[in-house]
């Protein structure tokens, strides 16, 4: 038996997921906590039930399975209910492999953090399963030792995720999606956006999300400013898909997927410098990169990608849609058993 458990688990997750049931013969058990945002059906999407518990207290997963697994798959080191489980596999012989999306960083916490990870952890997992070279990075100044890192955690669905019509009728909108909070710098989105469509009239903004900061972004709607509550990802594939821009300016995010989901959908990609997947999604030919809380840097980034969308929009969609085929529910179920193969 092989347990798969995921906080909050997404709509993309399922998907993932039912894609490493695929590709074994095993009984495979999913344990999730539920999702905070809307999602679809996730049990019809894997196929089978989703075991769902708390993150702390109530039922323990342990109390969900009349034997051991021989792996279990153990999403991060902050779940109660997970990590009692990890622990229970362990002494029954199984294997543990953590799922981690950390990216690395230079933080004094960071700085802390590897020294409790090798003094504490390290030794409870087997292996490591982490999205991409930022999480890698982050593992081997953990202490893991290469041969037990594995990427390739995350990926997006190509069939929701794509081009849709010709690169030059696309819309001249500037998409952002994810959460409202002060972290993702969408007010900072917000105020360079209004400077650069003094310039550029005939372009938009659409911001589809949640969060605190909601009630404060929908006081700034206007003819060129659409603010929009989360929606599912059937409709936020349909926008992506004739989107010219997706722009994501946080000042921190470990792997944000919709990097992935923007760029398997041809946008062109405005991200930060703490954006964790730039290295995997973004090139000289179909994104800017710009210094978190610079101002001014967003500002003339925005415009930047703006004029080469209108420029070159053909060579964009292209270029962001061949790097964002690298992650995909196929690569994760790749992944996958070259885990349970040689861990």
């Amino acid at each position: 038996m092989i347990v798969f458990s995921w906080n909050e688990l997404p709509t993309y997750g399922a998907k993932l997921i039912r894609e490493a049931i695929s590709r074994t013969g095993e009984r495979v058990e999913v344990v999730a906590t539920m999702p905070k945002v809307p999602t679809a059906d996730v049990e019809g999407i894997i196929g089978q039930p989703v075991h769902w518990v708390s993150p702390s207290g109530g039922r323990s997963v342990e109390s969900l399975f009349d034997e051991a697994p021989s792996f279990f798959f153990q999403a991060g080191w902050y779940v109660p209910n997970f990590i009692a489980f990890g622990h229970f596999v362990k002494l029954r012989g199984g294997k543990v492999v953590l799922l981690s999306d950390n990216s690395s960083k230079f933080s004094m916490r960071q700085l802390l953090g590897r020294i409790y990870f090798r003094c504490f952890l390290r030794s409870k997992f087997d292996a490591v399963w982490v999205p991409g070279q930022s999480g890698e990075q982050f593992m081997l100044a953990n202490g893991m030792p290469r041969e037990k890192i594995f990427t390739g955690l995350y990926g997006s669905d190509p069939s929701s995720f794509f081009p849709r019509g010709l690169a030059s009728e696309r819309v001249r909108e500037i998409l952002y999606v994810g959460r409202f909070v002060e972290e993702k710098g969408v007010l900072d989105l917000v105020s360079a956006f209004k400077q650069v469509s003094l310039r550029r009239p005939n372009w938009r903004l659409r911001l589809i999300g949640s969060g605190e900061l909601f009630d404060t972004l929908r006081k700034e709607s206007s003819e060129n400013i659409i603010v929009e509550r989360f929606a599912l990802p059937e409709h936020i594939g349909e926008v992506m898909g004739r989107s010219r821009v997706l722009a994501l300016p946080s000042h921190s995010d470990h792997w944000p997927l919709v990097i992935n989901e923007g760029a398997l959908a041809g946008c062109g990609l405005l991200v930060s410098d703490k954006v964790g997947n730039r290295s995997e999604f973004c090139s000289p030919i179909n994104s800017r990169v710009f210094s978190s809380r610079s101002e001014d840097g967003l500002k003339f980034a925005l415009m930047d990608i703006v004029d080469r969308c209108e420029g070159a929009p053909e060579a964009i969609v292209q270029e962001s849609s061949r790097l964002g085929k690298k992650f995909t529910p196929t690569t994760f179920g790749d992944q996958f058993l070259r885990i349970i193969n040689r861990v």
